[in-house]
């Protein structure tokens, strides 16, 4: 399972003008949680490294002695964990965490008694094989700060992912046996749940935090909305709308009221406690989904289009492509790719950005055959030959 496409993303380092590769590296895989804005930590089976995203080099590097090796981030204790697993008995022999700036060996965990090792906002959370998740400092392993056991069989854990909902709390989601999904929202003072997340751990809901509510998107039998106090009362719910988060504000989509036959549907800012429309200004038309654009903006897509829309909602030049693009927002500029749909005998893909002043495409940037874009921290990269090479990005001018 992975985090809903509606979830908001950090936002990129912006490109003002069209961008030249400034760098060239072999690639690895990347940490699912990134080190920071400037740097990314990369493995292979044989080597963990820190990538420097500003200039392509290697801040340090470590070979590892097996080819059996996981590797985790734990960034708000500035650490990396390498987990060295047998894969024939599906067990962790040991973990070592490393220093995040050095990569130096700082400690080392027994398989026997830790499973998997999550970050935990600054604190670091170890989880043995009867599901019980420790909390503990850097330095301290032996001491924890508090426990907390996880829902669900004593069977092996799946990977554990964590979203870090605001500087308070997170969410972790993980399965025992690929069927049957858990998701414990966990406060990273005591490991308790707050009271906005009140449903069963086993439920399949994400959560988002905006100024004093909670949204909660539940995905159990199709999509259903509720947004709640912070005492987990339900304050209004969205059966049919969509919610979209952008920055401080939040829009709602519905169908239209022009009449039952119509395709067309309604994009408004509404009050988060309440769900009710803010102002007068309202989107009509037909598009497939809305996302957060920059500068508290809203974008639509349609199969063939997308059109950031203006501060009053109305529609502003609508920008062509092919298929589904990928999107990322800077601070200024909205960014998209995929392939474009200027020839379709000949498509190429793209990198475009586009000024959510207009709607307006200020550059566009083409990508080799086999290549594709991804972000690392707070950069947008070019990956390509099958993933093996990372080229960074920098504006020409």
């Amino acid at each position: 399972m992975q985090t809903p496409t509606w979830r908001l993303v950090p936002l990129v380092e912006d490109l003002p003008s069209e961008p030249q590769i400034a760098w060239s590296v072999d690639a690895g895989e990347p940490c699912a949680v990134g080190m920071g804005n400037d740097h990314a930590v990369m493995y292979t089976p044989k080597r963990v490294w820190s990538l420097d995203l500003r200039n392509g080099r290697t801040r340090w590097s470590v070979d590892l002695p097996g080819d059996s090796e996981t590797v985790n981030c734990l960034p708000g204790a500035n650490m990396v964990a390498v987990s060295d697993v047998d894969r024939f008995e599906n067990t962790v022999v040991r973990i070592s965490l490393l220093d995040g700036s050095t990569g130096r060996k700082v400690d080392e965990l027994p398989g026997e008694s830790t499973a998997h090792v999550i970050p935990l906002g600054s604190t670091i959370g170890l989880i043995d094989k009867s599901n019980m998740l420790r909390a503990v400092k850097p330095g301290k392993l032996g001491d924890p700060l508090w426990s907390q056991r996880l829902p669900g069989g004593a069977e092996e854990l799946s990977e554990v992912h964590v979203q870090q909902l605001d500087d308070t709390t997170v969410q972790l989601w993980y399965s025992t046996d690929g069927d049957e999904w858990f998701m414990p929202v966990l406060s990273l003072k005591d490991g308790q749940a707050p009271p906005w997340s009140k449903g069963a751990w086993t439920d399949a809901q994400f959560y988002h935090l905006l100024a004093d509510v909670a949204i909660v998107y539940r995905m159990d039998e199709g999509l259903s909305v509720s947004v709640l106090d912070l005492e987990g009362r339900e304050l209004w719910s969205a059966d049919t709308a969509d919610l979209v988060v952008s920055g401080s504000r939040l829009y709602a989509t519905s169908a239209s009221s022009t009449g039952s036959d119509s395709m067309d549907q309604g994009l408004r800012e509404v009050d988060p406690r309440s769900g009710k429309p803010l102002n007068e200004n309202v989107f009509t038309g037909t598009f497939h989904y809305a996302v957060a654009a920059p500068q508290d903006r809203v974008a639509v897509f349609n199969s063939d289009s997308m059109m950031i829309l203006d501060k009053d909602l109305q529609s502003q030049d609508a920008v062509p492509y092919i298929d589904n693009p990928t999107t990322y927002m800077g601070q200024k500029f909205f960014y998209t790719g995929g392939d474009m749909h200027q020839d379709s005998s000949n498509s190429r893909a793209q990198l475009m950005a586009i000024d959510p002043v207009g709607s307006r495409v200020i550059w566009e940037f083409a990508l080799e055959p086999l290549q594709h874009i991804s972000q690392l921290g707070r950069h947008l990269v070019v990956v390509d030959d099958h993933g093996r090479t990372i080229h960074g990005l920098r504006s020409r001018s």
